[in-house]
């Protein structure tokens, strides 16, 4: 008899095991094959739940079995709110408006030219200036219809042409003006002579204009040293020459006529500024009310951090809106004359304080029913009651930049915390402030 193999014996049996499909394993499961599994994993899930909470509750209980009773009542009650404080301090007070404004000019003329004589033609050949100039003594000007026309100081404009001889007080205007042009002639005073025709000549060269415009025909030698003389020369000193203006250098604000335009008596060449340049901006009215006439003001022009200093020479409301006034600042030393136009920014004191003082923040100031002002004192380590702060009346002189000045005999002393802010204000009774009957 033969004796199968081995393995070809095992071959048989596997084969002869039935296979399990999925679709037996998903019929056991609806049968509830698998249900017992389920409830162990379940279980053990709320036993270790039950672990955790229980070793939680265990260890509450005996942290709360190890704390003090102070300790338990700190945890027992509501959580103190922050509480913000500040010192009493005694320092000088000053309240500072910054203003934003520009440079203007104090007041303004306008120069018009002598037209030519005999009714002829008057048209603009050259403008010598242009705005933001600075127009100096002997500055040539203009040209109209061939004819220079020249600055110079003076109190008046010229009234009439001059010839060799003439006197007065326009002739002393002008000698004073040549000298300031650099041109003095030899012999000052209130007569034309010969030393005037020289001085005059010599500006006429040095700007690029022929003599022949002073129409002489004498000569210089006809007068002796005196400066006397026949008075028959030809010298004539046109009017027209010279444009008399008050202050010299002056800033030219505004240039009105251009090359070709026909000029007559109401034309306008162009302005200067009267007197010196000056600073103007706006404020507010309430402000306003607390600035003095020559108060003592800094201020920065355009884009340069050097501060300059000034002073006060205007308040004036502004007619447009009454809610504004314009302050006027005139600078300690003159600005130049190119500054005309450009921004600026003042710094205006509007309240101060005489010397030191004693004060607090204005938010640490209360006041009670009765309109009583307080502050209260921040609780302090060994001093009363360590929790709730202590009311201190006391007197407000004045507001200034956010802080409160404190009479002095009312003050709490230099130093002593006040509270300035606390979350949660009204926790005493009836909503009211801890020492206090109701803040406002």
């Amino acid at each position: 008899m033969t004796v199968p193999s081995s393995s070809n014996s095992t071959t048989r049996i596997w084969r002869s095991l039935p296979m399990r499909s999925r679709t037996d394993h998903a019929a056991e499961a609806g049968r509830g094959v698998f249900e017992p599994r389920r409830r162990v994993v379940a279980l053990a899930l709320v036993l270790i739940i039950g672990i955790v909470l229980g070793l939680g509750l265990g260890y509450t209980v005996l942290r709360s079995q190890m704390m003090t009773p102070e300790q338990r009542a700190a945890a027992a009650s509501p959580l103190q709110p922050p509480m913000m404080t500040a010192p009493v301090q005694r320092d000088e007070r000053q309240q500072v408006v910054t203003l934003a404004g520009a440079v203007q000019n104090s007041g303004t003329v306008a120069v018009h030219p002598a037209l030519p004589p005999d009714d002829a033609a008057a048209v603009l050949v050259k403008m010598g200036i242009k705005r933001g100039q600075s127009v100096q003594p002997g500055m040539f000007l203009a040209e109209v219809s061939g004819q220079p026309v020249f600055a110079l100081p003076g109190a008046f404009p010229f009234y009439r042409d001059l010839t060799m001889g003439d006197r007065g007080e326009d002739v002393d205007q002008l000698h004073k003006g040549l000298k300031a042009a650099g041109y003095a002639p030899e012999q000052m005073g209130e007569e034309i002579t010969p030393s005037t025709q020289r001085a005059l000549e010599r500006l006429l060269t040095d700007r690029g204009y022929s003599t022949d415009l002073l129409q002489s025909t004498a000569r210089v030698g006809d007068y002796d040293e005196t400066g006397a003389g026949d008075g028959e020369s030809g010298l004539v000193i046109p009017r027209g020459l010279f444009v008399v203006l008050g202050d010299l250098p002056a800033a030219v604000v505004d240039v009105s006529s251009k090359v070709g335009d026909s000029l007559d008596e109401t034309s306008t060449l162009f302005t200067v500024a009267d007197g010196t340049l000056v600073l103007s901006a706006s404020i507010a009215t309430v402000q306003a009310a607390d600035v003095t006439p020559h108060q003592a003001v800094t201020f920065t022009v355009g884009d340069h951090d050097e501060e300059l200093t000034g002073t006060v020479s205007g308040v004036e409301p502004d007619p447009d809106n009454p809610d504004l006034s314009t302050i006027t600042i005139t600078p300690d030393a003159p600005l130049p004359a190119e500054s005309v136009g450009t921004d600026a920014r003042a710094a205006v004191v509007t309240a101060s304080s005489d010397g030191p003082v004693l004060f607090v923040p204005i938010s640490a100031v209360r006041s009670d029913s009765t309109d009583a002002a307080y502050v209260l004192l921040a609780p302090r380590e060994g001093i009363g009651d360590e929790t709730t702060p202590e009311r201190h009346a006391v007197t407000v002189v004045e507001v200034i930049d956010g802080a409160a000045v404190l009479e002095e005999s009312t003050a709490p002393a230099e130093g002593t915390e006040v509270i300035v802010s606390q979350t949660g204000e009204g926790s005493g009774p009836e909503g009211q402030d801890p020492g206090g009957d109701g803040e406002s």
